[in-house]
């Protein structure tokens, strides 16, 4: 099972100026995402199930346009589905395509962007 190692350790992320890590099953396909300190890990990552339909369609696992089921949540106890394809050539990739249910967990209003931050 993979495990982040986290505490600023030679396994934190952050040592290589990232702020996220993704680990992928492509057998499977099943992903696991961690923050930079390997604490929270995310139950399903739209953002990365992207890259890896991209990823997988650059390395001959997939065809254009096929729809590949990619698992995640699971050792955190919420295992989760979402729905990926890529579209073009493995190595001209155009587009990708990300989907699943989804349930919420939060609304909120954004007044105005951070102090520092570009407009």
């Amino acid at each position: 099972m993979a495990q982040p190692q986290g505490g600023g350790g030679t396994g934190d992320v952050a040592t290589f100026g990232a702020r996220f890590a993704y680990v992928l099953d492509a057998r499977a396909p099943e992903g696991r995402h961690w923050n930079n300190d390997g604490v929270l890990e995310d139950v399903a990552t739209g953002s990365a199930a992207g890259c890896v339909a991209a990823y997988l369609l650059r390395h001959g696992r997939t065809h254009a346009g096929a729809e590949l089921t990619l698992s995640q949540g699971r050792f955190v106890g919420r295992p989760s589905t979402l729905t990926i394809a890529a579209h073009g050539a493995p190595e001209d990739v155009e587009r990708v395509v990300v989907g699943g249910a989804v349930s919420m967990v939060g609304i909120g209003t954004l007044h105005a962007l951070p102090p520092g931050r570009p407009e």
